[in-house]
């Protein structure tokens, strides 16, 4: 899982701002001398309730975020194809690898969930909340594909997998536009 500096790193890359200060996520354990021990990161009821208050207070910037994602106006929230666009952007940068089309079909789903009394700005809200919350974008998982003829402990990392190791292992955020 992610920890929570590279949580808060991850929003601020993805939101082109800091985290406000009211988020609060429990201090990761500290294990070996090390903040990042797989083994101790779980994901608490506590944490969950704490990772569903950020999303919800992310969902306003991200929002805001509209028109970089989606190559569309922000008022073009109403628009389908933009916010499809804003979903396999915005999911993009999140999740560190494309979107597929099922992904994108669900979370168009969540969008139309979200969209109350003719209001698509809450649909993107929804959408920016859930994705926020995704186990995408909370957990890394360089796990690669084991190569043909040689051992089961030898796997090659894609491409998206290897941008992310390095950047969160370097830098604790996530990978850019060019190491994408």
């Amino acid at each position: 899982r992610l920890t929570r500096e590279e949580y808060l790193a991850s929003g601020r890359d993805l939101l082109g701002r800091e985290a406000p200060p009211d988020i609060e996520l429990e201090v990761d354990p500290i294990v070996d001398g090390y903040k990042n021990n797989a083994n101790a990161l779980s994901v608490s009821t506590r944490f969950a309730g704490q990772l569903q208050k950020a999303g919800e207070t992310l969902a306003t910037p991200g929002l805001a975020q509209f028109p970089r994602y989606s190559g569309c106006d922000a008022s073009a929230v109403a628009d389908e194809t933009c916010v499809q666009k804003f979903i396999q952007n915005f999911g993009a940068r999140a999740f560190r690898r494309p979107v597929t089309p099922d992904e994108t079909a669900g979370y168009l789903d969540v969008y139309r969930a979200g969209v109350l009394d003719d209001n698509a700005a809450g649909g993107v809200r929804l959408v920016v909340q859930t994705l926020l919350q995704s186990p995408y974008l909370l957990y890394r998982s360089e796990l690669g594909k084991a190569l043909p003829g040689e051992p089961s402990a030898t796997v090659r990392l894609s491409g998206y997998e290897l941008a992310s190791e390095l950047s969160y292992s370097l830098w604790g955020t996530p990978p850019d536009d060019s190491l994408l």
